[in-house]
């Protein structure tokens, strides 16, 4: 019996050579299966990584086109936020508020993200995470604090935000 640790996503195929590449494991049974990884775990989620930080970046520089490219542009977009109080439905809902939000006075000062953990599906194509992010507006010494949630799917070759919910947390201060 073969027991291994596998933090990867992998795919069990039939091959007839298998057999000559597992004998010394699995002289027993004669096995025909053979374990082929399906896509690079790291480099996946290190891509979505870079996206979350790409947003937290644009929100701070004020770049309100290099926001837009983090989110999928189709109807499939939802965004639940309290602060705005709305569930956005499609980019047609969500452009408008974005563009707000970089037209406002708003400047953030600072602003702080940790993605807690990335999730990635068998298949390599969606992802799930979660976040905790602080940030100041107009070099307040006021933190907000909010929990983030979000799917991601690729989309031609690119990671891209498909949902998102965002949980105010109360203030300590």
């Amino acid at each position: 019996m073969c027991i291994c640790a596998i933090h990867e996503p992998l795919e069990l195929i039939a091959d007839i050579n298998a057999v000559e590449l597992y004998n010394h494991r699995c002289v027993k049974y004669q096995t025909n299966i053979m374990v082929r990884k399906l896509f690079d775990y790291r480099k996946e989620e290190g891509a979505i990584k870079d996206v979350w930080n790409r947003l937290s970046e644009s929100l701070i520089k004020g770049d309100r086109e290099n926001y837009a490219k983090c989110w999928d542009k189709t109807e499939k977009l939802q965004l639940l936020h309290p602060e705005i109080g709305q569930w956005l439905k499609g980019w047609n809902e969500f452009s408008p508020v974005c563009k707000r939000i970089f037209e406002s006075d708003y400047l953030y000062s600072e602003y702080e993200n940790e993605l807690l953990n990335v999730n990635i599906s068998k298949d390599g194509n969606m992802a799930w995470t979660n976040a905790k992010v602080i940030w100041s507006i107009n070099n307040s010494d006021k933190k907000n604090r909010m929990w983030y949630a979000c799917a991601f799917e690729k989309v031609d070759g690119e990671w891209k935000i498909v949902m998102g919910m965002v949980c105010g947390v109360p203030n300590a201060d």
